[in-house]
């Protein structure tokens, strides 16, 4: 019988604690988490690949937060909408003309 190699995922701090978090209040274990959420990535990137199974999740994610590039575009035109205009040297202020 061949036995099993340990499988480690580095997580970083904030994806921990959402993983804990998704833990604590599905009453499972984040080993549980992960692999419930792994193993259907890992499905669909065995069929479609990895690079557009995590571009399409990424963007879906995004948009579910409220980030697609629509709604960031935006939220900038609107950010840029309050700011002062900025007068240019070539605005039809005063010239001075020497000669």
């Amino acid at each position: 019988m061949a036995t099993r190699k340990p499988f480690l995922v580095r997580l970083r701090d904030a994806e921990r604690k959402m993983s804990a978090d998704l833990a604590e209040a599905e009453d499972i274990s984040e080993a549980e988490v992960a692999r419930r959420l792994l193993v259907p990535a890992l499905i669909l990137a065995t069929k479609y690949g990895l690079n557009e199974v995590s571009s399409e999740l990424r963007k879906q994610a995004q948009e579910a937060l409220g980030l697609s590039n629509v709604t960031l575009r935006r939220k900038v035109a609107r950010a840029k909408a309050k700011l002062p205009l900025k007068s240019s040297p070539h605005s039809g202020g005063p010239k001075m003309r020497f000669g």
